[in-house]
């Protein structure tokens, strides 16, 4: 029955496509996702759409699961944002929903951010023989809390139909090419890029909206509330630094299924009132103005978006040695490493950095110097546009 379905699919496609008839003379680019809630992949993809002035190329969005705040700021400012539901498990019918949606809307090719979307979007390609073809970013190992790599079987497979994989780190390149079966001709490096005008027009904020004295040190992570971020860890590291009389807050920022623990951690640990939620926050950016500093503890990471950001901001970094963290970061050189899950080197990385603000200035400036001359937005862009052209060249 389903492969009678198949071969009837295949045949109005090759008899009445549209997608090759009347092509826009732009470029129409789907960018799939499970959402557009605020996180590093997200925030790639709102600042492509977002900043898009280009007579070349028309992008617009798929989200699986919801369009989150991100997305619903797009669409105020004009953006096309589509949410196609998924049913719980394998959703088999959302590759012919994918379909559909490309027919409709003319798209020449599919952006996949994540394992889920490039699972559906290579399947959506297949349906429409090939006709557009599917690409992907890898961000990390495919969401959730997973430090490695588990899917490698599935991942090779859905190369073969992919137009190309994108890593975003060296890291993840020489780990997934040496366990998944994938042609490095097939795979390529970009680095993320960020957005340095929009840190800089960012919104200052007030200390004392937020009820921060003015000699207080600030703390300050953003990223999703999920134990891969390690949250739990720099909860530790302020437990034992406001009990050696240290004066400092911690602002989390972000929203994420571990918000309820945590916030139960800083009740066990008593540090409740020297820990700000903020909860998400499609105006994150603006809090690196409170920070004096920036801590991200991650068990894993790609290329850290959040990082990339602080560093622009010219905010001290200190983040784990783990994943593409110290292609960043050089340790006290322009930010500083701790080794992951080391309670003891965090803290006293963080008692360093507080102690010494004329090495921690000195660190973020070289920090902001990197970003400018290395991880600019318009360079990332740039990689991608040339991936789209040949595609439907």
């Amino acid at each position: 029955m389903l492969e009678n379905s198949f071969i009837t699919y295949f045949i109005i496609f090759k008899e009445q496509n549209p997608l090759n008839q009347n092509r826009n003379k732009k470029t129409n680019v789907l960018h799939l996702l499970l959402s557009l809630e605020v996180g590093g992949a997200e925030r790639i993809v709102y600042s492509m759409m977002e900043k898009n002035r280009s007579d070349l190329f028309i992008y617009s969005a798929c989200c699986l699961d919801s369009k989150g705040s991100y997305g619903n700021e797009l669409e105020l400012k004009g953006g096309k944002v589509t949410l196609l539901p998924r049913k719980p498990g394998i959703d088999w019918s959302m590759p012919w929903k994918l379909a559909r949606l490309i027919q409709r809307e003319r798209v020449d090719m599919i952006h996949a951010h994540g394992e889920t979307p490039w699972f559906y979007g290579t399947l959506a390609s297949m349906l429409l023989c090939g006709r557009v073809r599917c690409m992907t970013t890898v961000h990390g190992y495919g969401g959730g809390d997973r430090t490695q790599l588990e899917k490698a079987n599935l991942w090779t497979m859905l190369t073969f139909f992919s137009h190309k994989v994108v890593v975003v780190s060296d890291i993840l390149f020489n780990e997934i090419s040496s366990r998944c079966f994938i042609p490095r001709k097939n795979m390529m490096t970009i680095i993320n890029g960020v957005d340095i005008a929009r840190i800089d027009s960012s919104v200052k904020l007030s200390r004392e909206d937020w009820n921060i004295g003015e000699n207080t040190k600030v703390l300050g992570t953003i990223s999703r509330l999920s134990a891969i971020k390690n949250h739990r860890l720099l909860l530790r590291s302020l437990e034992r630094l406001t009990k050696i009389g240290q004066d400092m807050k911690l602002v989390i920022v972000g929203g994420g299924p571990e918000r309820e623990s945590l916030e139960q951690l800083t009740q066990e640990l008593g540090v409740q009132e020297a820990v700000i939620f903020t909860g998400e926050r499609s105006d994150a950016v603006s809090f690196f103005s409170l920070f004096d500093i920036f801590v991200l503890p991650s068990l894993s990471e790609g290329i850290s978006m959040t990082i990339l950001e602080a560093m622009a901001s010219n905010t001290p970094v200190i983040a784990s040695n783990v994943g593409g963290n110290n292609e960043l970061i050089t340790h006290e050189v322009n930010g500083f490493l701790f080794e992951s899950e080391n309670l003891d080197d965090l803290v006293q990385t963080i008692l360093r950095v507080a102690d010494n603000p004329e090495e921690a200035r000195n660190a973020a400036h070289k920090s902001r110097q990197k970003v400018e001359r290395e991880y600019s937005f318009e360079r990332m862009v740039s990689q991608y546009e040339e991936i789209y052209n040949s595609a439907v060249g």
